[in-house]
């Protein structure tokens, strides 16, 4: 096959337009940053770590795999070979019949990775000694070294009681020391997430970290905490060793280190002594509630692997790996059915059922809704049960006021608990239209969980709901190029463009959320939508017709027909489509009809209970 025309370019240092990407690149990062030679293989692998490490490449798989592939091959001296096809076959899983003329994929990408090594640094890499640039016009790396690099002292914590806690180091290689040292972690963040004097980073944010070669100070600053806590795991038969040190941010000095040799039925009294340990060392004083027991029992300690392995999978969101968790999670019910926490979990993967994996609303969350209720009946004072419940009572009945009790109480179990202050924004206070609290409680949600896309996604929604137009399009940019792999954020943020009338710039995100995902519902009814605003009825409406027929075949959101059919001009059809979605508790119809300020689907809005005048008590106010 022909060489792609963007590979005419050449080397790096050949390409004229690579050397002004180049120089606009030094000029962004200021004249202090003027480059002299070329940095050694290994300093440049170190740079490339703390890179990868970063939030800008930490959240995105492709975006790193791109990066580490051309680095490691231009190491290696093939920079030769890094021509559009060989990376979209090697890099982006593309089939040999591959043909960059027609796939641009490659190219896609490409834009999107030199804008996250702008913003990478101009932030968290703008002390760094080495730059990675991938100039236009070629795919192959060049490297340079700053002369007077100003290195920038991490931004402090704003609370000195705040702690990330860092996935545990397996010390083997068996899978299930992995499950199990991720597990651990996990639970000493639940354990200490109780501590209301303490602010505890979620798990989806630390670890983000996991296998990331960064410095303890650099996470530590991104993250914004003072202190890092970091172990180890050793499994020998029926004996474990775990090794735990808490590290302060300001200055890298250990504050505390202890390890643990114990029979591995004692793993919940160990659990228990580390998440005191650091209450005690950071004297935080707890509240009545915290005074009890820290951490959830189950008198199984093959229930609680299973647990654990199921949380593992569930973390994955992709329909293998939610069956997968689904299987460890019954396992662990089946061990132990007195263990509250596994049917939590159950109703958790019920509702991502609905939400991500076009489960049919009606099928599934009625059986998340009873998952929750058995979690609770079990312990009361279950906060990830309240939390699931108080979402299933929102979505599935419309229950407003019940489901922000719901969710008080769980804040007020867990004060840390990112993702039930999140869901407390996304089904309660922004369907009530309570924007300040909505505001300041998503803010608490990313502070405690900053590199979390689910609640990253919410944010330019949000905003645009409280009439920051501006604000909400600039968020949805940074959020694309934030991440540009994740549905739901491709979606929330092509729908801000979409309705602030960014037509083109909408049908750019779009092409590119399609070439990574082609057959995704709300991807193409946005496509759709796009081109009936720009004229282009046929096309539009042969997009409505095949998603027309995927719905014939398998369910999939109301609320991208709905889309679909307002591109295609069938406005009768958009009604009757929300009004299905409604009908049958499709989640992303609700927040379609969010947005809709149109009196016509006042009667949909009723029909949730969230017209104007519908008695939809408030609920508490969390803490």
């Amino acid at each position: 096959m022909a060489d792609p025309a963007g590979d005419s370019f050449g080397y790096t240092h050949k390409g004229r337009s690579g050397f002004r990407e180049t120089m606009s690149l030094m000029a962004e990062l200021g004249a202090e940053t003027v480059l002299q030679s070329q940095p050694t293989d290994e300093v440049v692998r170190a740079a490339l770590h703390r890179l990868l490490a970063s939030p800008q490449f930490a959240n995105s798989p492709r975006a790193s795999r791109f990066v580490q592939y051309v680095v490691e091959t231009a190491l290696a001296g093939a920079s030769r070979t890094l021509k559009e096809y060989v990376l979209g076959v090697e890099v982006f899983d593309r089939a040999a019949s591959f043909d960059p003329r027609t796939d641009t994929i490659v190219r896609v990408e490409a834009t999107k990775l030199r804008s996250r090594l702008r913003d990478y640094y101009s932030g968290p890499g703008r002390s760094d000694a080495v730059i990675i640039d991938v100039p236009k016009g070629a795919y192959a790396p060049a490297f340079r070294l700053r002369t007077n690099p100003n290195p920038a002292q991490p931004e402090p914590a704003e609370n000195s009681d705040s702690i990330a806690v860092l996935p545990f180091t397996a010390l083997s290689d068996a899978r299930d020391d992995e499950y199990f040292s991720d597990g651990l972690a996990e639970e000493i963040i639940n354990a200490l997430s109780q501590v209301a004097g303490l602010k505890v980073i979620a798990r989806t944010s630390a670890f983000a970290f996991k296998g990331k070669q960064a410095d303890i100070r650099e996470i530590a600053a991104t993250l914004r905490v003072a202190t890092i806590l970091e172990g180890s795991v050793r499994r020998a038969g029926d004996r474990i060793r775990i090794s735990v040190q808490l590290i302060s941010a300001k200055d890298g000095y250990q504050l505390w280190s202890q390890s643990y040799d114990r029979e591995i039925t004692d793993i919940f009294a160990v659990q228990e002594e580390i998440s005191r340990a650091i209450v005690s060392v950071l004297e935080v004083r707890l509240s009545s509630h915290a005074a009890g027991p820290l951490v959830q029992r189950t008198t199984s300690l093959e229930a609680y692997q299973a647990y654990l392995e199921g949380r593992y999978h569930f973390q994955q969101l992709t329909s293998s790996h939610m069956a997968r968790g689904r299987e460890c999670h019954e396992r662990a019910i089946r061990l132990d059915p007195g263990y509250a926490l596994p049917h939590a979990g159950m109703a958790e993967y019920y509702y991502y059922l609905a939400f991500y994996l076009n489960a049919r609303p009606r099928d599934v969350l009625p059986l998340g809704m009873a998952a929750a209720e058995k979690a609770l009946e079990l312990d009361s004072e279950c906060a990830e049960a309240y939390t699931f419940r108080g979402v299933l009572r929102a979505v599935y009945h419309y229950d407003w006021n019940a489901a922000g009790e719901d969710f008080a109480r769980a804040i007020e179990l867990r004060p840390n608990l990112a993702m039930a202050r999140w869901w407390r924004v996304a089904w309660f206070l922004r369907p009530l239209r309570r924007m300040e609290e909505s505001i300041a409680e998503g803010r608490r949600a990313r502070e405690l969980d900053p590199l979390n896309v689910v609640i990253r996604a919410g944010e330019p929604y949000e905003l645009q709901l409280d009439g920051k137009k501006l604000e909400a399009l600039q968020c949805a940019r940074d959020l694309i190029q934030l991440f540009p792999e994740h549905w739901l954020c491709c979606f929330i943020a092509t729908f801000v463009m979409i309705t602030e009338g960014f037509h083109q710039e909408a049908a750019t995100n779009i092409r590119s959320w399609l070439a990574t995902d082609p057959e995704n519902p709300c991807g193409l009814a946005m496509q759709a939508f796009v081109h009936g605003k720009s004229g282009e009825l046929a096309a539009a409406r042969c997009i409505l017709a095949q998603l027309e027929q995927t719905a014939s075949e398998r369910y999939i959101s109301r609320a991208a027909l709905a889309i679909a059919s307002a591109g295609s001009g069938r406005f009768d059809d958009v009604f009757r489509w929300l009004e299905k979605g409604v009908e049958e508790h499709d989640l992303m119809t609700i927040i379609v009809l969010l947005f809709e300020s149109d009196p016509v689907y006042l009667p949909l809005l009723h029909k949730m209970h969230l017209g104007p005048g519908d008695a939809h008590n408030t609920g508490r106010t969390a803490p």
